[in-house]
Parts: structure tokens; C-alpha cells; sequence
């Protein structure tokens, strides 16, 4: 591989993983957050919604991300 995409090929990794850590931040605050006694009752539903998206979010970009699992002796339609 050239010096060059090597480079943006690390980059790129990069750039990912930092906006998976962010992701995964936003969630913590927002979760975190939802738990606090002083917030009325639908600020903490709201919150907890968001957070669970933002999870979501997160996690069905990890899965897009990594490759299939391949099970020996078991075939997809």
C-alpha cells in the first residue's frame, strides 16, 4: 500500500473512532442526565429516549461496521 493511503486509511480509522467515542458520550450525558431527582417527570422520559436513540444510533453503526459472522454448516436464504 502507498505511504499516502495508508495514511488516509489510518486517518479515516481515526475519524471513526472518534465519533463513535463522542456518540458513546452523548449517551452517558444523556442517560446520565435522565436520572437526576430534580427534573420533572416528561424531561426524564425525554431524556431517556434520546439516550436509548443515541444507543441505537451507535450500535447499528458498530454493526454496519464489522463484517458478518460466518457459522460453519449455516446458510442464510
Amino acid at each position: 500500500m502507498k505511504p499516502l493511503w495508508l495514511l488516509l486509511t489510518v486517518l479515516t480509522y481515526l475519524a471513526g473512532m472518534l465519533f463513535m467515542a463522542a456518540l458513546l458520550g452523548l449517551d452517558w450525558l444523556l442517560l446520565g442526565g435522565a436520572f437526576e431527582a430534580e427534573k420533572p417527570g416528561v424531561s426524564h422520559w425525554l431524556s431517556t429516549g434520546a439516550g436509548l436513540l443515541v444507543l441505537g444510533g451507535c450500535l447499528h453503526i458498530l454493526r454496519m461496521a464489522l463484517p458478518r459472522l460466518r457459522v460453519p454448516g449455516w446458510r442464510r436464504g
